[in-house]
């Protein structure tokens, strides 16, 4: 009975493992030689288009930070009591 019970569990591992392996799609493989080879087209340079264009200077949002002790805390904000 023992044995049976085993074969039985086995089984359905089996069956319930293997459900899930019929779910995968595969795509078939395309034939590099089949295909034509595709040329990259060249496009006519443009003497305007090659031009980078200047892009404006962000504003300084931090111009007066005043650290003459070098501990990176603006010297203005600092209260030292003595």
């Amino acid at each position: 009975m023992r044995i049976r019970l085993q074969y039985v569990v086995l089984t359905v591992l089996m069956l319930s493992l293997g459900d899930a392996v019929t779910a995968v799609e595969r795509k078939p493989k395309s034939n590099p030689s089949a295909q034509q080879p595709s040329t990259p087209t060249l496009k006519p340079k443009d003497s305007q288009g090659t031009k980078p264009k200047a892009q404006p200077a962000p504003p300084k949002k931090f111009d007066d930070f005043i650290d003459k002790n070098k501990n990176g805390v603006d010297d203005r904000k600092e209260n030292p009591k003595k």
